[in-house]
């Protein structure tokens, strides 16, 4: 089980999530298949993406 949150621009489109995926690309694919315009609005910007255990 993965948390994920959303901070700053992000928060639009929802603030917190828990997912049963492996990786990074697991969480992307499931974000932006159940959140409409997320994948538009991720591939305009640039964001960071933080692993709590290495960061």
């Amino acid at each position: 089980m993965v948390n994920v949150k959303f901070y700053g621009s992000l928060r639009q489109f929802g603030t917190s999530f828990k997912l049963d995926a492996e990786n990074t690309a697991e969480i992307i694919r499931a974000l932006t298949s159940q959140i409409p315009k997320l994948r538009e609005f991720i591939q305009k910007g640039y964001f960071t993406v933080r692993i709590a255990k290495e960061y």
